[in-house]
């Protein structure tokens, strides 16, 4: 028996999502979070964003592992359970919004939520209202909700725990945890949407060891770099890849987003 390989239709776009799976890998080793965003864009120029977050969803199932196992051990449970629970209910609204839209109105909403999400995050602007319960889970809706239409959940739950005093570290191993959970849950909600066919698994498998290669190299690198710079380097990726998949460049990338 023959080993299977990507149909041949297929090949120039695995060769743009094995690179941007690296950068994407690179971004989620090092900081916990940050793949969809720097995925997310670039691919759903060329492949549309109601494959590309299937896609990535799939290669970060594949290759994850190591960073879970030591995110279970480091994470604060509690805090991951009260963002998951209201995830659980913003997943599959974001879900049906990413199958129901147009997808150059979807890519346009993804690159506004992403540069939104930096400007937060560079302002260094801080959550100072009440920590309850209600609202944990209504953080986690709308994490949710971002991460069902693209995979870009993580700023959200980055500031409503930045807000808590939490150290790098333990933020970083929160993520980790949580986005397991999504990324189990969200992989149910789309086979139950029918977004799992046989190019996404290909394109996935393409994807999956330039993902993994950036995971293990961000991940060396997280130790390495002072909190200051954990910052700068997490939120110049993210912003390159929004730049970089913005559908006005559409022309340069020769892709259509559809």
């Amino acid at each position: 028996m023959s080993f299977p390989t990507i149909p041949y239709e297929l090949a120039p776009y695995a060769l743009l999502t094995l690179v941007a799976g690296f950068l994407a890998g690179l971004a989620r080793g090092f900081s916990g979070f940050g793949a969809a965003m720097v995925f997310v864009p670039i691919a759903s120029a060329v492949l549309g964003p109601v494959v590309a977050t299937p896609v990535l969803l799939l290669a970060d199932a594949a290759t994850s592992s190591p960073l879970i196992l030591r995110a279970f051990r480091d994470c604060h449970w509690p805090d991951v359970r009260r963002i998951g629970v209201g995830a659980a209910v913003g997943f599959p609204i974001g879900a049906h919004i990413l199958t129901a839209t147009d997808p150059i109105t979807v890519r346009w909403a993804v690159t506004i939520l992403i540069f939104l999400s930096l400007a937060v995050l560079v302002s260094g602007w801080r959550y100072t209202g009440p920590k309850s319960r209600p609202v944990a889970a209504g953080v986690g809706c709308i994490s949710g909700l971002m991460s069902g239409l693209a995979q870009i959940g993580g700023p959200p739950v980055v500031v409503y725990w930045l807000s808590h005093e939490m150290d790098t570290a333990r933020v970083r191993a929160n993520l980790i945890a949580y986005f397991f959970f999504l990324m189990s849950f969200g992989l149910l909600i789309f086979a139950l949407k029918g977004l799992l066919p046989a190019k996404v698994f290909w394109l996935a498998a393409a994807t999956a060891p330039g993902y993994a290669f950036g995971v293990a190299i961000g991940t060396r690198m997280f130790p390495l770099a002072s909190a200051a710079t954990f910052r700068r380097i997490a939120i110049a990726l993210v912003a390159l890849a929004a730049i970089a998949g913005n559908p006005a460049l559409d022309p340069l990338l020769r892709g259509s987003g559809r």
